[in-house]
């Protein structure tokens, strides 16, 4: 008994680790940015991280490039099912490291997921979910092409 209860406990500590250190670092991003960021796959496999409240979000296509978008919105689909919609705004390609000025909208089925969701059953870890946090942000997408820390 003493020992199923000592692993159980081992595994607990291994899945919260992830999730504690997401909330530990020291991102420069304010607790009420943090708070207001949600994370979504959307059905094209693309990564949203979106801060509901200013309506600011970036849109991560793996390997190609990252997206700015304005007037970002949700509507709840049922469950963690949602379409999202919002004006893209800037696109910084990856491949050669510029970010260019586009206009256009963006509308998409996808689902929600915590940070700790993510860096469980993803490949995203947590300093990239706080660069995608980051990017919502005034320059974000910028220090995001410099790699620089947020402010």
């Amino acid at each position: 008994m003493k020992n199923f209860h000592i692993s159980s406990l081992i595994a607990v500590v291994f899945i919260l680790s992830p999730i504690a250190s997401v909330k530990a670092q020291n991102t420069g991003l304010s607790p009420q940015v943090r708070n207001n960021i949600r994370y979504f796959i959307t059905s094209d496999n693309l990564l949203i991280a979106a801060n509901i409240r200013s309506g600011s979000a970036c849109s991560l296509n793996p390997g190609v490039s990252v997206v700015k978008l304005s007037n970002f919105r949700f509507t709840n689909t049922g469950g963690n099912n949602v379409r999202v919609s919002g004006r893209v705004e800037n696109i910084l390609t990856i491949s050669n490291n510029l970010i260019s000025k586009v206009s256009g909208r963006y509308q998409s089925n996808a689902r929600m997921y915590t940070p700790s969701w993510l860096i469980r059953n993803t490949t995203y870890y947590p300093e990239f979910l706080t660069e995608m946090a980051d990017c919502t942000t005034e320059g974000g997408l910028g220090r995001m092409q410099r790699n620089a820390p947020s402010p």
